[in-house]
């Protein structure tokens, strides 16, 4: 089945909002609410790919142009969202290429004609993004903190928010995934995506000092098992003090509601914060926090030397490694990192020109390359072939810093 994939975007929103909810929908009546949030996207013209067979709509996806902050590197980033397949185009015959995957094939090569380096995508399920050379990029824990041993404090800058403030936001949002690890930039489209969204149903919050807001939150009222949570929703803070600023609004809080739910990097170690510090192994009757590790974004490097060069080390590896990757197409990609200084240098080498220390697929490299996997640990699973034997402990710098995680949602 080879499908007519045609680019678009916001010239052609009712025949978009369709598609999606022949992918996504539940009900007739839902078509309404997917018109709206297709007016809502963040995307332009050009950035949207409707797959048609014999004139009939039957997948989709959007290629967003973005900013990702890798190791003190600003890099741009493919953003995939809304990858579907209608309902009534879910099977194919034996040796044909799926709908969803001949949509992921177009995406690729539009970021390749972007001269995009590296794409980026929240899965719906990893394994199959994996068959396209997306690795795991990012690990999150989900906290459920009683608002009873969250420490207060006599902060009084704290006061709601409005549209008036979104360049002051976006500008402590920035300054948040600047000094971040595989983070994507909010830009002024997104910030007006959150501000659609969120404000018919939670509360904005921004820490103001001194006319410069440090901390912001949306804050949504969720009740579960009879209990009411408050929810962060697209928090920000520009330090670990704007975050803690966070923490003293929420315990302010203790007479509305019983728990906070905040999601966060798992090098975040937030439980010594609280007046219960245990996170409990078995059941208790007092209140102590609880947490759910979960795994999110996918990224796939597409372009290596471009993504690797420049980026800032913590530390030097006085150490050249050269890598093969296997990439998902059936090719090789071989380049060498010279790890000396403070300092990325990525060059391309061909393959006879000099045999690899460290070979692995894709989808192992993009976590490696992330910093979310040590190359050690990946070698000890017996995910990569090692040719020389140090060249694993050099790459082991690659995990060096803070954690791979994205503060942005696309």
């Amino acid at each position: 089945m080879a499908l007519k994939l045609d680019w678009t975007g916001r010239k052609e929103l009712e025949r978009l909002a369709r598609v999606r909810w022949q992918c996504y929908g539940a009900k007739e009546g839902d078509l309404d609410a997917f018109t709206r949030r297709s007016d809502q996207g963040r995307f332009v013209d050009g950035d949207v790919c409707i797959a048609s067979d014999n004139g009939m709509d039957v997948g989709t996806a959007t290629s967003l142009s973005l900013n990702m902050q890798v190791r003190g590197k600003r890099i741009a980033c493919q953003g995939v969202a809304w990858v579907g397949t209608s309902k009534s185009h879910r099977r194919r015959a034996a040796g044909e290429k799926g709908v969803a995957s001949q949509v992921m094939d177009a995406l690729l090569q539009k970021a390749r004609d972007r001269k995009q380096p590296v794409t980026a995508l929240m899965p719906f399920r990893a394994s199959f993004y994996e068959h396209f050379g997306y690795g795991i990029a990012e690990r999150q824990q989900i906290w459920t903190i009683p608002i009873a041993v969250l420490n207060g404090g006599a902060d009084t800058q704290w006061r709601f928010g409005s549209s008036s403030d979104k360049s002051a936001m976006l500008a402590c949002r920035n300054r948040q995934s600047s000094v971040g690890q595989c983070d994507v930039e909010t830009s002024p489209a997104a910030m007006d995506e959150w501000f659609n969204s969120l404000t018919s149903d939670s509360q904005l919050f921004v820490d103001d000092r001194d006319g410069k807001i440090v901390a912001y939150c949306w804050i949504k009222t969720i009740v579960e098992n009879e209990k009411t949570i408050a929810q962060l929703a697209q928090p920000a803070w520009e330090s670990l003090e704007g975050l803690r600023s966070i923490f003293s609004l929420l315990a302010s809080f203790r007479d509305q509601y019983t728990a906070a739910r905040v999601v966060l990097p798992v090098d975040l170690p937030i439980n010594w914060w609280l007046r219960e510090r245990q996170i409990p192994h078995r059941l208790v009757e007092h209140a102590a926090p609880a947490v759910k590790s979960i795994t999110r974004m996918q990224i796939r490097v597409l372009d290596h030397v471009a993504f690797m060069d420049g980026q800032r080390l913590l530390r030097s590896a006085n150490r050249k490694v050269t890598v093969a990757v296997r990439e998902c197409e059936g090719t090789v990609s071989n380049f060498t990192l010279d790890l000396t200084g403070d300092a990325i240098r990525a060059t391309p080498v061909t393959p006879t020109s000099m045999d690899a220390d460290v070979e692995m697929s894709d989808v192992v490299w993009a976590s490696i390359a992330s910093g979310d996997l040590r190359a050690s640990t990946a070698n000890a699973l017996g995910l990569t072939d090692i040719c020389t034997p140090d060249a694993v402990a050099a790459l082991d710098v690659l995990g060096d810093g803070p954690a791979p995680f994205c503060y942005e949602y696309f």
